[in-house]
């Protein structure tokens, strides 16, 4: 984990950060279960939370909700959910995080997603919900 974090660190201090925005993208990739996201007290945990300080747009990509630090899942302001969810994991979501809109409103645009491909985005500061289904034949083969 501390070597993981270093590296990061060493990676963004290459970069001069000057006072105004750096608008700096970092994108922690299959980071369930780590440590670094689901410890809410480890360093990388610190600089998420700090986001608006240093100027970062931070994109956690997990296949589960539950080894996210619940100070992460309350700072998080887009979703984008794919298929494969229950109720119960969707509802988790929306009691853990900012989510304002209605819970059923969410659930029925879930369950309208028609392949393994589309997904449902939600935005949490402009209060919407966006629906992407995207047709999808099984490959195959021969």
């Amino acid at each position: 984990m501390k070597r993981l974090t270093n590296y990061i660190l060493s990676k963004l201090s290459k970069y001069p950060f000057k006072k105004y925005p750096s608008n700096t993208l970092l994108v922690c990739d299959d980071f369930a279960g780590k440590g670094l996201v689901s410890k809410p007290d480890s360093p990388l945990a610190n600089i998420i939370t700090k986001v608006r300080h240093y100027h970062l747009t931070v994109a956690i990509l997990m296949q589960t909700w539950r080894f996210l630090a619940l100070n992460i899942k309350r700072l998080i302001t887009d979703f984008v959910i794919f298929q494969g969810f229950s109720r119960y994991d969707i509802e988790l979501i929306w009691k853990q995080s900012g989510i304002t809109l209605p819970f059923e409103e969410i659930w029925e645009a879930y369950k309208s997603l028609i392949s393994p491909r589309s997904y449902l985005e939600i935005h949490i500061m402009t209060n919407t919900i966006k629906v992407k289904n995207i047709p999808w034949e099984r490959p195959t083969l021969f």
